[in-house]
């Protein structure tokens, strides 16, 4: 059963890239795999994040159940349905956690080729058997939003492992790794979404601030040259961006998106405790944040947390942000504890940096409410199989490498 959850593990790297009905099926049959054999062992030790997540679901449910039928309220718990890829992820890992960097570094091929193929359809406007064609690339899973949070993820993730790992840990030459990197960043800058360009560049000045403060400045100057190169030779770029600089109070993204925030505003007003449902966020006309032949309405908040509070009210958010804070610092006492060069301290900063471009970009986009972010995320946060102590230099452990979880 360990070598059949081991295929598993390797399929869904490179199937959550794919159309979501693939991701499913796959992580279907791993939940059931679980579940067979916890049946047999007759023990199970939840997660580290199973209280923030049970906190969670449970205000989901009952924004859910207040003012509806019961249906409702299981229909909302329901449609947190993609976070078991976490309780699957780490329970299968923590069976062999030997195996995190061979699912990851396969993650990081399978999102590399997502990055060069959004890249091409962007470049050459190529998005065969798409009903709208996108400025952005799209990806193999035709949403520039969805495939821009995916990259951000695979992003952080390659670039911790560059900056974490000694060749000596890696099975692969690092220069192979070096291009895995680049060729995720690329899938990035060409899904061509402004929260997601903040969210990334963000997240990379975190990483290398945690690494050293020379490396902080040295990014920081690197990322300014590179925005002025990509200017000029990537058009997409000043497409996007120009707007911006010129006069942001006519962009229609940025005009549309203050409008429903205002609106947001208001109908969390009416709810504060319980908000409205998760399911229940009302359909908005704006025509320009309207995608012919894709949608019909809006029906989020175009931000992560004004969504969850109008849903979810004031209880909920605050459970979201518990989650997002809990996640850090798992990612960060990985970090500070880990072996340097071993895998969890290479993890834990992939971690922090992925965690950091999801809730930047999330200020501006409700990318927890995209069914592939949330696959990807929790696969890869479910990578953190120990929850380390922060303790202080003398007091840390000489060597953690998470096989003890």
């Amino acid at each position: 059963m360990i070598a059949c959850q081991r295929y598993l593990l390797w399929a869904y790297s490179v199937c959550v890239f794919l159309p979501i009905t693939i991701p499913w099926v796959v992580l279907g049959l791993g939940i059931a795999l679980s579940l067979v054999m916890i049946a047999k062992e007759r023990k199970y030790t939840p997660p580290p994040l199973f209280a923030p997540l049970l906190a969670l679901a449970l205000c989901v449910t009952l924004s859910g159940l207040v003012g509806h039928t019961f249906t409702d309220g299981l229909d909302a718990l329901i449609s947190l349905k993609a976070l078991l890829v976490y309780f699957w992820a780490h329970y299968a890992l923590s069976k062999m956690p030997e195996e995190r960097l061979c699912v990851l570094l396969i993650l990081l091929c399978a999102g590399g080729l997502d990055g060069i193929w959004g890249m091409i359809q962007q470049l050459f406007n190529f998005h065969p058997g798409e009903k709208y064609q996108y400025l952005q690339a799209t990806g193999f899973v035709k949403n520039p939003m969805a495939f821009a949070g995916e990259m951000q993820v695979t992003a952080c993730m390659s670039l911790a492992l560059c900056l974490g790992l000694k060749q000596e840990t890696l099975p692969i030459p690092k220069y192979v790794l070096l291009v895995l990197a680049l060729a995720n960043l690329l899938g990035v800058i060409f899904a061509s979404e402004r929260s997601a360009w903040l969210g990334i560049a963000v997240a990379v000045l975190v990483m290398a601030f945690f690494v050293s403060r020379k490396l902080f400045g040295l990014t920081l100057l690197s990322g300014i040259a590179l925005v002025c190169l990509l200017w000029f030779t990537v058009p997409v770029v000043k497409t996007r961006l120009e707007p911006l600089l010129t006069n942001a109070q006519n962009d229609t993204s940025t005009r549309v998106r203050f409008s429903i925030w205002q609106e947001s505003i208001e109908m969390w007003q009416k709810g504060p405790v319980l908000g409205r449902g998760i399911n229940n966020f009302p359909k908005l006309n704006y025509k320009e944040a309207i995608v012919p032949g894709i949608s019909e309405h809006l029906t989020h908040a175009h931000s992560n947390y004004l969504h969850l509070l109008v849903c979810l009210g004031l209880p909920g958010l605050f459970a979201y942000l518990v989650l997002l804070g809990q996640t850090f610092y798992m990612g960060f006492s990985n970090w500070r504890n880990g072996k340097s060069g071993e895998i969890d301290k290479a993890l834990g900063l992939g971690v922090i940096g992925a965690l950091v471009s999801l809730s930047v970009a999330g200020i501006f986009e409700y990318n927890f409410g995209a069914g592939h972010v949330r696959l990807i995320s929790w696969f890869v946060f479910a990578f953190l199989l120990s929850l380390y102590p922060l303790a202080s230099p003398a007091q840390r452990p000489e060597a953690h490498s998470g096989d003890d979880a």
